[in-house]
């Protein structure tokens, strides 16, 4: 699908070229509203209107992020440059901070069956590189083709599962995005399929933390949802990822190891709780390079490139616009405009796709391990000390366990050291034919999670919880021991 010429000629005689007229437009208004989960939207519904709706989205929540929020929060010592706010409240937000990136929670509202209204499946291909950060805005179609076999292979295998689905260039990668509704059966499966959520957390999100912007408890259900569509999701990428590696000319993997490479990130899908999860909205802003420039400025790149839009690459089976003018969609306000009028900005639903993908998921090795996680809680908080903390006896004389142990070392926050020690205790507590002893490197963890010993400040307080933190971090490194070779 191409940009035909009378919308190009529509584009050039409506130039946009403030961010204030961008997000006021009702082509944009629309696909930001549409991807949230709003429904009836008037033709010349825009984000700028006060009268607007916007409670009615399905999300629960949306964020903002940008240079001044970035700035306040580093003042009080907090590295995160976003802001949840409620849906009602984006209008004039965006009304007095125009210049912001716009997220959407993974938390969506209940309907009257108590169960979320849609489940996301996300998707997420990062390309980084951690000795040029800002390659990517450098050479921009050069990092994209690195990234080419990794799309193709996932669209591939998104297809063969039956899978609809949209994807979203972003800054550094792409997005592949689809969902289930509540009014599928296969909803409930999927809850099944997370069904067993730990206690601590679950204390966590029934308690509503004081100044928070969150009034109610989380369902038990919406983090359930959320719980079986991340183990999905990580069936799916053990299926394709080394096949990826194998095509890639640089390296391939679940976080940022390694000095550069493409990451198919799973940290949002079993790393965050439902209520703390993001993703960036289709027609927003990309602003990273803005409100990181002290990562990405460095020899004046943020300077002399332009904002970069969210942008669709495949809408409702169909390829939008090529790569090569992909990278000129995102740099151009007008043009992001056309390519948004072309997508369909509802998130497409997969009820035959995921209904495949729970039936491979139920017979696979990976399976059993999450059932392993389950079945077996760990020691109890009252036998730590004499267990989990007894860090000399787990390090013994290997010198990179001790330091990553060492009391003050924030080394279990890496996933470089993550990975080496994880594995390290599966080798040594019990190997393959032993499952039951992932449950104890999962509460390992969390112990170190909680042990004041560790200085963690107020990183697993209030919102981020320590239990989910460990829980994420095992289930992923872990679980690429039954990766499909």
């Amino acid at each position: 699908m191409s940009v035909n010429k009378e919308q190009r000629e529509l584009s050039k005689a409506k130039e946009i070229h403030r961010i204030e007229e961008y997000y006021a437009h009702p082509v944009v208004s629309q696909a930001i509203a549409r991807f949230c989960g709003a429904d009836h939207l008037s033709p010349d519904f825009r984000l700028n209107d006060p009268n607007n709706k916007l409670a009615d989205w399905s999300c629960e929540y949306v964020a903002i992020a940008n240079e001044n929020i970035a700035h306040e929060k580093a003042d009080r010592g907090k590295d995160s440059p976003a802001r949840s706010i409620k849906n009602k409240d984006l209008t004039t937000t965006l009304k007095q901070q125009p210049n912001s990136e716009i997220f959407m929670s993974f938390w969506q509202k209940e309907l009257e069956n108590n169960l979320p209204s849609r489940a996301l499946f996300v998707i997420d291909l990062e390309y980084y590189n951690k000795n040029s950060p800002d390659r990517f805005l450098i050479d921009q179609l050069g990092v994209f083709n690195l990234i080419e076999p990794a799309y193709q292979l996932i669209c591939q295998k998104l297809r063969q599962y039956g899978f609809n689905f949209n994807t979203v260039m972003t800054g550094k990668g792409y997005h592949f995005l689809s969902q289930i509704s509540n009014q599928s059966p296969i909803l409930e499966k999927i809850i099944s399929l997370g069904a067993k959520v730990d206690p601590a957390l679950r204390g966590l999100q029934e308690s509503i933390p004081s100044n928070s912007k969150r009034d109610r408890a989380v369902t038990l259900a919406s983090q359930q949802a959320h719980q079986g569509m991340g183990r999905l999701v990580q069936f799916f990428v053990s299926q394709l990822i080394n096949e990826v590696r194998r095509n890639s000319q640089i390296p391939i993997e679940i976080s940022d190891l390694g000095t550069e490479g493409i990451a198919l990130d799973l940290t949002p899908n079993l790393v965050r709780s439902v209520e703390t999860g993001m993703i960036g909205v289709p027609g927003s802003l990309y602003l990273k390079p803005q409100y990181s420039s002290n990562i990405y400025n460095q020899h004046g790149t943020v300077d002399h490139t332009r904002i970069l839009t969210r942008v669709y690459r495949e809408s409702a089976g169909q390829e939008i616009e090529s790569l090569p003018q992909l990278i000129l969609t995102r740099q151009n306000y007008n043009l992001a405009i056309n390519n948004l009028q072309q997508a369909n900005a509802n998130i497409p639903e997969s009820e035959k796709g995921l209904a495949k993908l729970i039936r491979d998921y139920q017979n696979s090795e990976l399976y059993q391990f999450h059932q392993a996680l389950d079945d077996n809680p760990g020691d109890h908080w009252t036998e730590w000390a004499q267990t989990y903390r007894n860090y000399a006896g787990i390090a013994g004389n290997n010198e990179r366990l001790q330091r990553i142990l060492a009391p003050g070392s924030h080394d279990l926050l890496e996933p470089g050291n993550l990975n080496y020690i994880l594995n390290h205790l599966f080798d040594h507590w019990g190997a393959n034919d032993n499952l039951a002893v992932a449950g104890h490197i999962r509460s390992f963890l969390r112990s170190a999670y909680e042990d004041p010993r560790f200085a963690w400040g107020d990183r697993f307080i209030r919102h981020y919880s320590a239990t989910q933190h460990a829980e994420g971090w095992a289930t992923i490194i872990l679980g690429q021991r039954f990766d499909q070779k």
